[in-house]
């Protein structure tokens, strides 16, 4: 008989980063130059004109940003999605990898992402909401504290998986 593998998968609305945001203010600083070299030359102007709304259609779209988790046998795949059709792994966190899993909001893991002695990493749209997860784990010679917003379903999969490590 053939085990079945306990599989959770989440989206949810993630913030555009830096990236994003660079390139819809540079799109829009080369729409306003274009424009003004319309008032100049008007034939270079406007195919300057014509590729900066192209542009600016195109880095639009890139601010639509989701994250994905994908929970399986409590490995974590963490991947984000740009414009929901380009889509890029950010993380895979093995299980013997993680070491506890706590509510991002508790004290004890407010006083860890404080401090700064570990890595942070969020991956989640509001980190201080209640249904947002620290998970702790081994990333290299150090640790690292990756936040996760996490529906039920993944916590209880959690659960099952890292009963020891898992805190309340």
């Amino acid at each position: 008989m053939q085990k079945l593998e306990k599989y959770n998968e989440r989206l949810l609305p993630g913030k555009p980063g830096g990236a994003e945001i660079l390139l819809v203010a540079l799109s829009i600083l080369f729409t306003l130059f274009s424009v003004l070299v319309t008032l100049i030359f008007l034939p270079l102007g406007f195919i300057m004109l014509v590729s900066s709304v192209i542009l600016n259609v195109q880095a639009f779209k890139n601010m639509s940003v989701e994250y994905e988790y994908i929970i399986t046998e409590g490995e974590i795949d963490i991947a984000k999605i740009n414009n929901k059709s380009r889509r890029k792994e950010l993380k895979n966190i093995k299980p013997d990898d993680i070491t506890i899993i706590r509510k991002a909001n508790s004290d004890k893991a407010k006083n860890d992402i404080s401090l700064k002695k570990d890595k942070i990493i969020s991956y989640a749209s509001d980190p201080e909401s209640e249904s947002c997860y620290a998970i702790y784990a081994k990333h290299g010679n150090g640790k690292e504290i990756i936040i996760l917003d996490l529906d039920e379903a993944s916590v209880e999969h959690l659960k099952a998986v890292y009963k020891r490590n898992f805190e309340e």
